[in-house]
């Protein structure tokens, strides 16, 4: 309530020019939901959540410092920050052994990221603001999943903040509903040729990536086993939002990541034995997933798989000549990279010499495809990380994926069936699963969707693990598992 009587105020500009009269109340609201965070923070982690769900283009700054922005997730971020110091002050001291388990093969990788802030202001001195802007925006979003592990204290904690995530991501659906609905057009996405076509997009809030990302997840949390907390006619109305979802974004990358990450939960949720003749069952399971994934990408985006086949344009041929050049500037510094976000400068993608064997490679696109005035991103973190990091950065990578896909399935694997907390561990471990498919067509922006999911999801499993161990160490009923002083604040 407080941030949105904060921007009444200041007329959605940010320049502070509302309605003076509104000052107290906004004093009073913001006392009172102060008051209600410090008491149970999880609270200010449905703050947080609510703008996750907004592209961060669409709100106006609270404040530009050069290329720093202070955003108004960074309110509610700092609101939950002052709640988890407070509830540290208090005493209540909560065992940190599986976040430093689920975060500590990070830190590398997050570290090394910063070194290379270096190699920026080597490069592409101009660019290397933007640069430390994108890293404190990265640290941000990682602390952000180690304040959600503080802030859930039990089950009820971890049941508000999973049923909030599935609720701001069926109303971010009804958000691209209404968009498509004739008459009801937003101007601020600036949609081109409404209704002419049935391959039209639509991305509500966040944009049309960033709708499919969210409504894959929707399918893959109603596609789980069901609990003591769920219903069909629950489950049945978030597949269907999940699905419309994707009708609406028509994002492949999405439509690809859904379809594999459900599948994947079938085997291995199945299948407790791997024989041959059961591997090649699922193999051909997979194919015929993988082949009617495509078949709907066809019947979705004709003219961008037309245009992949050919080489002649479409948003898939265009993002194939990102990657390749990508490549090619990872070829020639090979083994540190350019330094963290120096990849979508005019010093790399946008140089002279690297378009001129962009054009003559892929000659049949058109030439807006290429970026001799304006500079892209590079359309797929795994050649990002190559092309930023290099060969350490990409090897530190590999290292944090490989020893957190062990740690989270062991958090599962520790979880005995009729534990409460299950169905919300697989799901936050396939969601993870889920953005490392989705990734191939997305760059990381520190801030967005994706990334604080992504963070959100590690800080809920540690928290899973944690909660775990209190029930068993208890044998407390399940939400009574709140945080005492006797709990070791450090790992032994």
């Amino acid at each position: 309530m407080t941030l949105v009587v904060g921007w009444l105020l200041t007329d959605g500009s940010g320049g502070g020019t509302g309605h003076r009269d509104l000052w107290p109340w906004l004093l009073l609201s913001g006392v009172v939901g102060l008051l209600l965070i410090i008491v149970r923070p999880i609270l200010a982690v449905l703050g947080v959540l609510a703008f996750i769900f907004v592209n961060p283009s669409l709100l106006p700054n609270l404040l530009d410092i050069g290329e720093f922005s202070i955003r108004y997730v960074d309110i509610a971020v700092s609101m939950l920050t002052l709640a988890v110091v407070f509830r540290f002050l208090s005493g209540r001291v909560i065992p940190l052994e599986t976040l430093r388990q689920l975060f500590g093969p990070m830190l590398p990788l997050i570290c090394y990221a910063g070194l290379s802030l270096a190699l920026v202001w080597l490069y592409t001195a101009n660019s290397f603001s933007a640069s430390i802007a994108s890293y404190t925006r990265l640290l941000v979003t990682a602390g952000f999943g180690l304040l959600l592990y503080t802030s859930i204290s039990n089950l009820q904690d971890l049941e508000l903040f999973h049923k909030g995530l599935i609720g701001f991501g069926v109303a971010t659906v009804g958000i691209g509903m209404w968009e498509a609905e004739p008459g009801h057009v937003l101007d601020i996405l600036e949609i081109n040729g409404w209704g002419t076509e049935a391959t039209a997009r639509y991305g509500g809030f966040l944009g049309v990536n960033a709708l499919g990302l969210v409504a894959g997840l929707l399918i893959l949390s109603a596609s789980l086993r069901r609990d003591k907390t769920s219903n069909s006619i629950s489950r049945g109305v978030v597949l269907m939002t999940g699905l419309l979802g994707l009708i609406l974004a028509k994002s492949a990358s999405s439509i690809l990541a859904t379809a594999g990450v459900v599948t994947l939960y079938r085997i291995t949720t199945r299948a407790q034995r791997f024989g041959f003749l059961r591997l090649f069952k699922w193999a051909m399971i997979g194919m015929v997933v993988v082949a009617g994934a495509t078949v709907i990408i066809q019947a979705l985006r004709p003219s961008d798989v037309g245009g992949l086949l050919e080489l002649s344009g479409g948003s898939f041929a265009q993002r194939l000549m990102i990657a390749y050049g990508g490549m090619l500037i990872f070829l020639e510094h090979p083994l540190v990279g350019v330094g963290w976000q120096a990849s979508a400068t005019p010093e790399f993608i946008g140089s002279p010499s690297l378009n001129a064997v962009l054009m003559e490679t892929f000659s049949a696109l058109p030439g807006h495809y290429f970026f001799l005035e304006t500079t892209t991103s590079l359309h797929n973190l795994y050649v990002q990380v190559l092309v930023e990091l290099g060969l350490l950065g990409g090897g530190l990578f590999a290292y944090a994926c490989v020893r957190i896909g062990r740690r989270v399935a062991g958090v599962v694997r520790g979880l005995p069936e009729d534990s409460p907390y299950r169905s919300r561990a697989e799901f936050y471990a396939f969601g993870l699963v889920f953005l490392l498919i989705w990734w191939n067509t997305t760059p990381l922006f520190s801030g967005q969707t994706d990334s604080m999911l992504a963070f959100a999801f590690l800080g809920a499993l540690a928290a899973i693990g944690r909660l775990e161990k209190q029930r068993r160490r208890c044998e407390c009923p399940p939400g009574r598992e709140m945080v005492t002083q006797n709990e070791s604040a450090t790992p032994r």
